[in-house]
């Protein structure tokens, strides 16, 4: 692999491992030190820190997160992918919408940089 370049499969990779990660570390390092996670209505979190206060949060609470991948795209050293995503929550509720990951070179390694999700629905 050319260490400039950002493939889509190194992208799927990292929302496969995303989506279903071994263990909160294994998850955090698939992010860029600055990462951004922004859920469109609330305030961005920022930060690795941030990011997996949110997760871990989610994971005490029960909640249980799929996502479906319908686009990947790669622009050199930056790529994205994007999606629907679903959270099924303990007491039934549902939310889903869709979600952008923006991906980027960090020392030769694809990291997400940035995620942006949309509410579409919640029951």
């Amino acid at each position: 692999m050319n260490e400039n370049v950002v493939t889509v499969e190194a992208m799927k990779q990292i929302e496969q491992q995303w989506a279903k990660p071994k263990d909160m570390a294994s998850m955090m390092a698939l992010y860029a030190d600055g990462a951004m996670f922004d859920n469109i209505g609330t305030q961005p979190l920022v930060g690795k820190d941030a990011i997996q206060a949110h997760y871990e949060d989610m994971e005490e609470e029960g909640e249980v997160a799929t996502v479906e991948n319908r686009e990947a795209v790669v622009m050199g050293n930056w790529g994205y992918t994007s999606g629907t995503w679903k959270v099924e929550k303990p007491s039934g509720h549902v939310d889903e919408g869709a979600y952008l990951n923006v991906i980027k070179l960090v020392d030769g390694e694809p990291k997400l940089f940035r995620q942006i999700f949309e509410v579409a629905e919640r029951s």
